[in-house]
């Protein structure tokens, strides 16, 4: 997909009423689209607000834990692209705050269920933001079927994104039928959706292991409640569930199935 087909295939898009600040973001994403420089799309507005990490105060932490961690190698993961014209950290030019970020979520993950991404088969995604983690999962060698659901707009994003990688995914437009994935992965997204919506998912994709990310509370639902009902009803697997370094009210909930 080049610059004009995106921006074709946002013009082919219905109206949208927003209701929701997930719908505001929509609205702004297409505005983005149809007047700013889709070649700098990492620099817009609503991506650095939304999901795009700059040079926080933790990544530099990420980083070092990354670059020490002997049991997987990073670096070609690690190593940002030219695509969108991400900015670069000021003492490491060669990756992004938001790299290291996608990076040291998968590194919770392959650390604790000792799983290596390039030995996946397939991977599920539900709000795969631009893109990101798709890309740092075939820079660590992944070769299998990556599927992502999100809104519209971004799924564009992300076909737009990934295809300039050359990167061949599935886009999920709705929720999915039954199906089995090896790996589920959600970044602050299922903790974001409507109980009902994660529920839906939940019940249609089968995994093997799980990676999410998730805030405590959201729109007055209880997210630590929540993904413990998750580990209730999964008790074959094996779950890790703690604080993220970089914002302790934040957690992670790493899943595998047990053996």
């Amino acid at each position: 997909m080049n610059v004009t087909e995106l921006k074709n295939a946002f013009y082919k898009l219905p109206p949208l009423e927003p209701k929701s600040i997930w719908d505001k973001h929509r609205v702004s994403l297409r505005e983005h689209v149809k007047s700013n420089n889709a070649q700098r799309f990492l620099r817009w507005s609503t991506i650095v607000a939304t999901m795009f990490v700059g040079e926080a105060p933790y990544i530099e932490f990420e980083l070092d834990a990354l670059l020490k961690d002997k049991s997987v190698v990073w670096g070609a993961a690690l190593h940002e692209s030219t695509v969108g014209d991400p900015p670069r950290l000021s003492y490491c030019e060669w990756t992004s705050g938001n790299k290291v970020h996608q990076c040291y979520h998968l590194q919770q993950w392959a650390n604790r269920t000792k799983i290596a991404p390039s030995s996946l088969d397939s991977v599920f995604e539900f709000g795969g933001g631009y893109g990101a983690m798709c890309h740092v999962i075939h820079r660590m060698g992944f070769k299998g079927v990556y599927s992502l659901t999100d809104f519209p707009e971004f799924l564009l994003l992300q076909e737009y994104y990934l295809s300039q990688h050359g990167i061949e995914a599935e886009y999920v437009y709705g929720t999915p039928q039954s199906g089995n994935t090896d790996l589920f992965v959600a970044l602050f997204s299922f903790s974001e959706a409507p109980v009902e919506v994660r529920e839906a998912y939940l019940s249609a994709v089968e995994a093997d292991s799980y990676l999410f990310a998730y805030q405590p509370t959201w729109d007055g639902v209880d997210n630590i409640k929540w993904f413990k009902s998750v580990q209730d009803r999964l008790p074959k697997y094996n779950w890790w569930d703690f604080q993220a370094q970089y914002k302790p009210e934040y957690r992670y909930l790493v899943g595998a199935r047990g053996f």
